[in-house]
């Protein structure tokens, strides 16, 4: 063998070896360890916002009212000053106010509901008005002189005996409205049920006492499966002055076929 053609084989066989080690670490970094490696976590989403819960809003409430009118002479027209306005019961009861030379008044900041609203001026009849607020009001008062009439606001109460209870029942009538022409009178409550129709003996003794006659009439409602009306009628007799008023009705007959006795209604007369 030629010396040259050893070392050329040589030095070819040490080319290869380099060249697959060479190969063999490009392939072992390409593929890296065999050791299992960590994973680089992903970082996590940030949390989405939560909208903060809206507060709960406070319970609406009406806004404040205002009463107002003008006082007059119910005849002539011709304005009541100084005369009070008074709210006497229900909401802000207490309040008052007193109207001016033009006979006009005003009550503000009232809350929403009903009341009774009474008016007085030296010489005159009261009145008593009830006014419920849902919204700004305006009212018109006429009034009567003392001693004319004997229209105006009446409370009191109704007693009556039943064949089921053995004692009388009395039942309070808080208002009622009584109407006054020449020699008629009756009374009727707010809700305009008519409690009573009668005629007065001496309409002009009326500054003293007067006899009064005519019909008294009652609605019962009876319940049950359905509600029932009752509706009874009889003669009444009693006296009235300005001041007070009482009759009396021996029997009330109901067309539902029972009887009340000795129904007596009295009342008095509101200033």
């Amino acid at each position: 063998m030629k010396a040259g053609s050893f070392w050329t084989r040589l030095f070819s066989f040490m080319g290869f070896r380099r060249a697959l080690l060479v190969a063999l670490c490009v392939w072992l970094a390409a593929c890296g360890s065999d050791a299992p490696t960590t994973p680089t976590p992903s970082p996590a989403p940030a949390p989405l916002p939560v909208p903060a819960p809206s507060p709960t809003p406070p319970p609406a409430t009406a806004p404040p009212f205002t009463l107002s009118g003008r006082v007059t002479d119910l005849t002539t027209g011709a304005p009541l000053a100084v005369t009070s306005v008074t709210i006497v019961d229900g909401t802000d009861t207490g309040r008052m106010a007193t109207t001016d030379g033009t006979g006009a008044f005003q009550l503000a900041d009232l809350g929403l509901g009903g009341r009774t609203v009474r008016f007085r001026h030296d010489g005159y009849d009261s009145v008593f008005r009830g006014v419920t607020l849902v919204s700004d009001t305006s009212v018109a008062i006429g009034m009567r002189p003392a001693m004319q009439s004997l229209a105006g606001t009446w409370t009191g109460s109704l007693t009556v005996t039943t064949s089921t209870t053995p004692n009388p029942q009395t039942t309070s009538i808080p208002e009622l409205n009584i109407t006054h022409a020449g020699a008629d009178i009756s009374g009727v409550y707010p809700n305009t049920i008519v409690l009573f129709t009668g005629m007065l003996r001496n309409p002009s003794a009326i500054g003293a006492t007067t006899e009064v006659t005519g019909t008294l009439m009652l609605t019962v409602f009876q319940g049950g499966r359905s509600i029932v009306t009752c509706t009874g009628r009889g003669a009444m007799s009693g006296t009235v002055n300005w001041t007070r008023l009482v009759i009396v009705a021996p029997q009330v007959p109901f067309d539902c076929g029972f009887t009340y006795t000795n129904v007596t209604v009295a009342l008095l007369r509101q200033q």
